[in-house]
């Protein structure tokens, strides 16, 4: 399974991150937040992989926060 955590760093010290975790590349997936959820503005409830990353950078951009991800393991093979 494939794991893709985003984090937002806010200047005052706040984070906030969304994970992913997926099978495939090709399929939308739950994200789950955690930390000063309150500071977005908005939420992405379900995405992929690029939804993801694309959302928090984003956010990171409009709001001034630092942008860091990280990722682990692979995609199924069978549902690639």
């Amino acid at each position: 399974m494939f794991t893709l955590l985003c984090s937002l760093t806010f200047p005052d010290g706040q984070v906030v991150t969304g994970k992913l975790h997926a099978l495939s590349a090709n399929e939308d997936y739950p994200v789950t937040y955690d930390g000063a959820v309150a500071r977005l503005p908005e939420r992405v409830d379900v995405t992929d992989e690029g939804g993801l990353r694309i959302f928090f950078k984003t956010l990171a951009r409009e709001t001034g926060a630092q942008y860091h991800e990280t990722s682990t393991g692979e995609y199924e093979r069978w549902a690639q």
